[in-house]
């Protein structure tokens, strides 16, 4: 009788922020095959990787054939957002079969704890968007001296 090879499996540590954000995308999805464009659901989301490093919190998003001018990333405390516009190319002929996404696109996601908003990074290359989200220093407490009076 032959003995199953053993597969190793690494454990995934849960993070509430990453399937907020999945809860999020499959909701767009949902609502947009519902309905189409009905009540404003018009956009998308790319696909997205968000990578947490030592010293900072690293989104690549996946936007071929966005251009830069199209593309906006904000900050707001540890919310990021990144928005854009894939424009349909103008085509001469008739096109029989397309799974393209174009329109407008959005993700939106908040990064735990405290987050240097002013040294935000954003990159464009080959396709791939890449904001680097550096972190701060925990606010840490100070004991007051107490001076005569």
């Amino acid at each position: 009788m032959a003995v199953p090879a053993r597969r190793n499996t690494a454990v995934a540590q849960w993070n509430p922020f990453r399937e907020l954000d999945d809860f999020h995308t499959r909701m767009n999805q949902l609502m947009e095959s519902a309905f189409g464009g009905f009540a404003g659901v018009d956009s998308w989301v790319p696909p997205v990787t968000v990578e947490e490093t030592e010293s900072s919190f690293v989104v690549e998003a996946e936007v071929p054939g966005v251009k830069r001018e199209n593309l906006t990333v904000d900050v707001q405390r540890n919310e990021l957002s990144i928005s854009g516009q894939i424009d349909d190319s103008d085509r001469e002929g008739v096109v029989h079969s397309s799974t393209r996404r174009t329109g407008s696109f959005y993700y939106r996601t908040t990064v735990p704890g405290n987050v240097d908003a002013d040294s935000v990074s954003a990159t464009l290359k080959d396709g791939v968007l890449r904001v680097e989200v550096p972190k701060t220093e925990p606010v840490q407490g100070k004991r007051i001296e107490i001076t005569a009076g």
